[in-house]
């Protein structure tokens, strides 16, 4: 009865520690700042183009404007592209939407997130 008792103390304490770990409120993260936020997004669009969700026209094509956005969920960087060689006038500008953390969120041709 001691031996199970001890075991089961032992199991208790071991999913506390865990659980101590996974709540919320890690705030070692930083806002990425705005140079790094053309680069992730020149890596979105490279990655866009590799996975043929862009065609291959948009492949090095140039950033043509950024900005940060205010959302209800925080800041988002908008960086937008264009691309004289796409036929379809609704589709020559490309907008990447990068969280404040650096995330990829969307892109579109649309500019609204």
């Amino acid at each position: 009865m001691q031996m199970w008792k001890s075991i089961l103390i032992s199991a208790a304490m071991a999913f506390a520690t865990v659980a101590a770990h996974a709540h919320a409120g890690h705030d070692d993260e930083q806002p990425v700042s705005r140079e790094s936020a053309l680069i992730r997004a020149d890596y979105a669009r490279d990655q866009l183009v590799a996975s043929k969700k862009l065609p291959a026209s948009w492949q090095g094509k140039p950033q043509t404007f950024s900005s940060s956005r205010p959302t209800p969920k925080g800041p988002v960087w908008v960086v937008t592209y264009e691309n004289p060689e796409e036929k379809s006038k609704a589709k020559r500008t490309l907008y990447i939407f990068i969280d404040e953390m650096g995330y990829f969120i969307n892109s579109n041709h649309t500019g609204k997130l």
